[in-house]
């Protein structure tokens, strides 16, 4: 829809500040994070090796936002002033509305003027398709050989690394949580981190997705493994976050200019102690805000508490 492709929220968009990190050691969690170290890899490399051993995480318990908001807690973050709290798949997948072929869902409770956002997995992302569940493990396999010396144990994808940061997008005021992949440099800071992405091409759709996820985690760089049809990677391509929307200027305004409106529609609509589910219809074309019929909700006590703390002290 042109009425988004103007330039408010892009001139409204504030760059990420990290504010702390933390992830998981084989699904358990840890403070702080330990982020692996980006080393390119020999070529060719196979993406097909070590996929019948391979360590899958569950998704159902992985994008719990309770670690997200125990972080919050722990490092005393201030909250008075956020208006949201999410991790970044949900924004990835709103700003990216616009172009999107797929539908999706968000659980969404606000408590004390802050929204929170819980990611949800609809059947349709956790195909069980072999061919599709192998280009899964494709991307993790490249992310093995470019941040482990030994290749050659199974790929465990329960170790993550996640970075907090205080974002804005138009009027919202947002903390938000983003897995990193690896860093280059002398240190694991926000400026130093890396996207890792195997592809089989770099057309304008996965151009698009690769800047958003980027963008709003404030990565600089993805390094892109190109692989064939069977599965080995032949060759590199660097991009940098900041260059590619030069080749689609309008697409980028669009995508960001929808997300500062949803946000804006969720902070004018939602009422405090009220759960709902916000989904996309693709068949529709329309996003759509209802109650949820769950009469329980997914944020802790322990933070509720905190929140409430925090407010009355400022």
């Amino acid at each position: 829809s042109t009425e988004y492709g103007d330039v408010r929220a892009v001139e409204k968009y504030k760059m990420p500040k990290e504010l702390a990190t933390f992830g998981f050691d084989k699904n358990e969690y840890c403070y702080p994070g330990v982020l692996p170290k980006y080393t390119e890899p020999k070529l060719p490399c196979d993406l097909n090796v070590g996929l019948q051993e391979w360590i899958e995480k569950k998704i159902k318990d992985r994008h719990d936002i309770d670690p997200l908001l125990k972080t919050i807690y722990d490092c005393k973050i201030p909250v008075h002033n956020v208006d949201i709290i999410t991790y970044r798949n949900n924004l990835n997948k709103i700003l990216l509305t616009p172009f999107s072929r797929y539908n999706w869902e968000i659980d969404v409770f606000r408590y004390n003027d802050i929204i929170f956002l819980n990611v949800v997995h609809l059947p349709e992302e956790n195909p069980n398709d072999p061919k599709l569940k192998k280009f899964q493990y494709y991307g993790y396999k490249f992310e093995q050989y470019c941040t482990n010396d030994d290749t050659s144990k199974p790929v465990d994808n329960r170790d993550q690394f996640f970075s907090l940061v205080s974002l804005d997008i138009g009027s919202s005021r947002i903390l938000m949580s983003a897995e990193i992949d690896c860093y280059e440099g002398d240190s694991p800071v926000i400026n130093n981190y890396v996207e890792l992405k195997s592809t089989i091409s770099l057309n304008r759709d996965r151009l698009l997705k690769f800047w958003v996820q980027s963008f709003l985690g404030g990565v600089r760089k993805i390094i892109c493994g190109i692989r064939d049809y069977k599965g080995l990677i032949q060759r590199f391509e660097t991009l940098t976050t900041e260059d590619i929307p030069r080749s689609f200027v309008s697409d980028s305004w669009v995508c960001l200019n929808f997300g500062c409106h949803i946000l804006d529609q969720l902070r004018k609509t939602t009422k405090n102690g009220k759960r709902y589910t916000l989904f996309f219809s693709r068949r529709a074309s329309t996003v759509y805000l209802e109650r949820s019929k769950k009469d329980d909700h997914f944020v802790p006590d322990f933070f509720k508490n905190y929140i409430s703390e925090k407010k009355t002290d400022s």
